[in-house]
């Protein structure tokens, strides 16, 4: 059995307010192979910066685009843990494609965990891309 070692690093600067980042690091090694860049928020665009040095990529950022990271999905939280919505769209810029994706999230239900210390209300979510039909179970 042969195995290919993988690392993967992401830094983020998240605006407190909004919940979006502002600045997205990141950089892959499988094997040989390395990949990744930087992506900022400036002046009402998105620059991109390869690691490859091919020059920067600057894209006008429209309104109410979600600009996610990994970690944390505070438009999921507030739209369906506070609000309590059963489906929304969002208009995403992902990162991977430097695209614009329009995701569509929809609650699938609701489990109370019982932890040390209280009791927890979470909710199912599907993510659901319309353009691609690619989906994928974000919180069960």
């Amino acid at each position: 059995m042969s195995i290919t070692p993988q690392f993967h690093k992401y830094i983020y600067l998240i605006d407190s307010s909004s919940g979006n980042f502002i600045y997205h690091d990141s950089y892959h090694k499988q094997g040989n192979v390395e990949s990744g860049g930087f992506v900022y928020v400036e002046d009402g665009n998105i620059r991109v910066t390869s690691l490859d040095g091919s020059g920067d990529t600057i894209i006008p950022l429209p309104e109410n685009v979600v600009l996610p990271n990994t970690q944390f999905y505070p438009y999921l939280l507030h739209d369906f843990g506070d609000g309590n919505l059963e489906k929304k769209t969002y208009q995403i810029f992902e990162v991977r494609t430097q695209t614009f994706a329009e995701v569509t999230y929809t609650r699938t239900g609701e489990k109370q965990l019982d932890l040390p210390g209280g009791a927890l209300r979470c909710c199912g979510i599907n993510r659901i891309e319309p353009g691609n039909g690619i989906g994928n179970k974000v919180v069960d």
